[in-house]
């Protein structure tokens, strides 16, 4: 199974209680620190240990 950004945009907006837009901002932003990262030859994780 796999989801598009808008379906993920709009899944975070609901359990968050935040606006569709507010709620792209992010996730668009995070994206974006993502690729600079991975550009610049970071590795990033996304994981978290429990």
């Amino acid at each position: 199974m796999s989801i598009d950004k808008k379906e993920l945009t709009r899944r975070v907006g609901k359990r968050l209680s935040k606006s569709t837009g507010a709620v792209e901002e992010i996730v668009d932003a995070t994206l974006e620190e993502i690729y600079e990262s991975l550009k610049q030859g970071d590795s990033v994780s996304l994981l978290q240990l429990r």
